[in-house]
């Protein structure tokens, strides 16, 4: 789905446009997903999952920092 939106823009992910992609039909994705919106649900909390969090007592400008580095 990320190289989906890569390529054609987040105007451009749909099931349909997904499911192309991957060379499935459509009606199989909805075993995965609920809708679009579930999908970009999914899609924010995997790549902020590669966002580090701040080390405790660190300030906010190391936090700045270091989400930015991620």
């Amino acid at each position: 789905a990320l190289g989906l939106i890569n390529d054609e823009g987040l105007e451009g992910l749909s099931m349909r446009a997904l499911a192309d992609r991957l060379e499935v039909k459509a009606a199989s994705l909805y075993w995965h997903v609920r809708d679009r919106r579930e999908l970009l649900e999914l899609l924010a909390e995997s790549i902020l999952d590669g966002v580090g969090r701040p080390r405790r007592g660190a300030g906010w400008r190391q936090g700045v920092m270091a989400t930015g580095e991620a």
